[in-house]
């Protein structure tokens, strides 16, 4: 499963939806129940499932899904989870 597929599953747990409805430009403005709460389950799920601590600087700024996939490459994740077939 590659990085993005596992954050698609991870959003979709957050936002209590079916990952189907996760499509590649999901972001605030797509998805009605991205909300502050939602938005913190799937802050607190993406740190547990990688083992990161996200910048607080960061959090704020992870309004869609192509910002979520870039910083967690900034912590490595996309490297690590895509070449590990």
């Amino acid at each position: 499963m590659s990085v993005e597929e596992k954050v698609r599953e991870i959003m979709a747990a957050a936002f209590a939806i079916p990952v189907e409805r996760i499509g590649g430009m999901a972001s605030t403005e797509t998805i009605a129940e991205w909300d502050s709460v939602s938005h913190l389950s799937l802050v607190i799920g993406l740190e547990e499932t990688y083992g990161v601590s996200l910048d607080p600087d960061d959090v704020p700024r992870m309004t869609d899904l192509g910002t979520i996939l870039e910083i967690l490459k900034k912590h490595g994740v996309g490297a690590l989870g895509e070449t590990g077939g």
